[in-house]
């Protein structure tokens, strides 16, 4: 009986010109989520964030558009007389996912600006023009740690004649992020970068052409 109610149905699609199977797919609402990150991640400024979105719809995927719904502004209305101004949530396109090549498989990267908490949403449109979002991701952009270093030599007191070499000794680390380089100053003048010897190690040789302290 289903079956011939089908077939009744996919006549009468015919008739007006309407393939069954181009209805039945205008009418489903495509899937999609945010695989990764995990909600609740941690970010360093100035990383990339790479997001990754799995989504699919029986007629096909048209678009995937990301955004931070974490963004507020400020909208003045005028009820009973009374200006009330209220932070309103004006979600931030943030861009378009692209396809990895593998089926149902997106992903977006990005650099986020700020530090402060990104909601992710990803939306995607089917090629019906119906949308879905998938549920948010947050993640905290933070500026991390900040590194330690120390002057292992020479002491302080030190005296070094005019004319010679002074090779300054440096340890520096990180404990979440990567050290870019080592600048050595006298006061607030710079004198150079310092050279990686070994893991967390530098060294920086100056010509000391001038008498006096440093």
């Amino acid at each position: 009986m289903i079956a011939n109610y089908l077939k009744y149905i996919s006549v009468i699609f015919a008739f007006f010109g309407v393939g069954a199977s181009s209805f039945l797919y205008a009418q489903v609402l495509p899937t999609v989520d945010i695989t990764s990150p995990a909600s609740g991640s941690e970010l360093l400024l100035g990383d990339p964030l790479l997001i990754q979105i799995n989504a699919s719809d029986v007629g096909g995927i048209a678009a995937i558009r990301v955004f931070n719904n974490n963004n507020y502004e400020q909208r003045t209305t005028t009820v009973g007389g009374v200006e009330v101004t209220q932070n309103e949530r004006v979600p931030v396109l943030l861009g378009i996912a692209t396809s990895t090549g593998i089926p149902d498989d997106y992903q977006f990267s990005f650099i986020p600006a700020n530090i402060g908490i990104l909601e992710l949403e990803a939306r995607a449109i089917n090629l019906a023009g119906n949308g879905s979002p998938s549920s948010p991701v947050t993640v905290s952009v933070t500026r991390g740690l900040a590194p330690s270093i120390a002057i292992d030599a020479p002491l302080n007191g030190t005296t070094v004649y005019r004319g010679s070499e002074l090779v300054v000794y440096i340890t520096a680390s990180d404990l979440d992020g990567i050290i870019n380089q080592v600048e050595v100053y006298n006061g607030s003048q710079p004198l150079g970068i310092a050279e990686l010897y070994a893991t967390n190690n530098y060294r920086f040789i100056y010509n000391t052409n001038q008498a006096g302290p440093l």
